[in-house]
């Protein structure tokens, strides 16, 4: 139980760490605490919403990977809706956000969005799975959901700040490829 507790504050510490590092390259204007804090909240609902779903899906498989359809259920899906989950509440939160106003906003909105899922998701692995298995976790989720969300805020507010080319296809085009990277990694922490 120590151990488990250990790794938690462990999970805490780098979870703020990142979240630092973000708003320290922040160089436009400061935002209420409110605006930074509400995409956390969003991760962590996303996160919450997401392990119900993988709760109902990781029965179906029965710890077997030996097959398409497994591989499906452990990976495409997971990483579809996780992904969705993440961007789509910051995309509504942000149209009316009037601090939004650069290609940096875009990263740190929505990696903020990833870091509050890490946080949830590692949290709840540690707890479940034990202390070893979250000391893995916490050097990849951590930075790998804030990176597949930052890579979408990137690109969605490029494309929206770019007023006389917004386009949806090059948007839905950057959500499957952070899909299928999400497959990847799912796919590989399964076998």
């Amino acid at each position: 139980m120590l151990a488990t507790g250990l790794v938690i504050l462990v999970i805490l510490f780098l979870n703020l760490a990142l979240v630092a590092f973000f708003l320290g390259r922040d160089t436009g204007p400061k935002r209420p605490l409110w605006a930074l804090l509400v995409p956390i909240v969003i991760g962590l609902a996303a996160a919450q919403v997401a392990g119900s779903i993988n709760s109902v899906l990781e029965p179906l498989v029965g710890g077997q990977l030996l097959s398409l359809s497994s591989a499906v259920i452990v990976g495409i899906v997971p990483g579809l809706f996780e992904e969705l989950l993440k961007v789509i509440p910051i995309i509504f939160f942000v149209q009316s956000e009037k601090f939004f106003s650069g290609l940096v906003d875009g990263v740190i909105y929505f990696s903020l969005s990833g870091i509050g899922f890490g946080l949830y998701e590692n949290i709840q692995y540690t707890l479940a799975k034990g202390a070893g298995v979250g000391l893995q976790r916490v050097f990849t989720v951590l930075f790998f959901h804030a990176a597949t969300s930052g890579i979408f805020g990137y690109w969605y507010a490029h494309n929206r700040l770019d007023k006389s080319r917004f386009h949806w296809l090059g948007l839905i085009g950057v959500a499957v490829l952070l899909i299928v990277t999400h497959f990847i990694y799912n796919f590989s922490l399964a076998i």
